[in-house]
């Protein structure tokens, strides 16, 4: 059986990249403040709505868009130590939807409006 044929150039590693933490720093950011202001407006007032106990369907949705945002980023290991709160906070959002779908009244009990304020908050984050 023929040998294996080498390489034939020796191997030598790269060198260390001294500004390795420098380069990094530079390509993360914070968004905008008014970029902050068009993702988290709609969403509180949508629950600022929904405390009140006049959320139309439309504003529902902007709550539900908002924390399956947060779930996406959950999905790519983003905060996912609070895919719990999120997760119960939409089902309480599910529950206070299919109110508003029979009943057309968005009425929410105290339990559910404390879940789905803990994960809009923590959409927020």
């Amino acid at each position: 059986m023929p040998k294996s044929k080498s390489r034939g150039k020796k191997y030598t590693p790269k060198g260390i990249r001294p500004n390795v933490l420098e380069w990094t720093m530079a390509g993360a950011h914070l968004q905008s403040d008014q970029k902050r202001i068009d993702l988290f407006t709609p969403v509180a007032e949508a629950m600022d709505s929904l405390r009140e106990g006049r959320a139309s369907m439309e504003q529902w949705y902007v709550l539900d868009n908002g924390l399956r945002l947060s779930e996406a980023l959950i999905a790519l290991d983003i905060g996912n130590n609070l895919a719990p709160q999120i997760a119960a906070g939409r089902r309480a959002l599910y529950a206070v939807g299919d109110r508003i779908r029979q009943a057309g009244s968005s009425t929410c009990r105290a339990p559910e409006l404390n879940l789905i304020r803990e994960a809009t908050d923590l959409y927020e984050i």
